[in-house]
């Protein structure tokens, strides 16, 4: 990671950046404050849908340099609560609602990650699993 953001960013870099920290686009645009989230859609294309140019904003592009680095500490910071427990990063389901805004999704990137660069470690998810109907507890019909 480079220590002095650039202040440009391709549609490419920003639908990278986005899918590395395991966002969606309408998370993306929450996070960054931005209500209409098809104007991140069209900054990963480079063009609205009328065809007119879609350049990512510098401002906006500081931004995802901030939440990538943000992400990294995340990363680094599960690593290390694993490494001085029981090897285990604790990540809740997908679809569970934002911790301090940050969406389970995040979570699970940054678990990703941190495994990738200690690959002794688990992750596994805090919350049961929803039940799902077998033959002795399916509702009859």
């Amino acid at each position: 990671m480079c220590d002095v953001p650039r202040e440009d960013m391709t549609g490419a870099e920003l639908a990278a950046a986005r899918q590395s920290m395991g966002l969606t686009v309408a998370e993306l645009a929450d996070l960054l404050g931005i209500a209409d989230h098809k104007r991140i859609r069209q900054w990963e294309k480079g063009h609205t849908n009328h065809g007119d140019p879609a350049p990512i904003p510098p401002g906006i592009a500081t931004e995802i340099h901030d939440l990538l680095h943000r992400h990294h500490a995340t990363s680094t910071a599960l690593a290390a609560q694993a490494l001085a427990g029981d090897g285990i990063i604790y990540i809740p389901r997908p679809h569970t609602p934002p911790h301090n805004n940050i969406p389970a999704s995040w979570l699970l990137a940054a678990a990703a990650n941190a495994r990738a660069t200690h690959p002794d470690l688990r992750i596994h998810w805090t919350t049961p699993t929803p039940e799902t109907p077998t033959r002795k507890n399916a509702k009859p019909r």
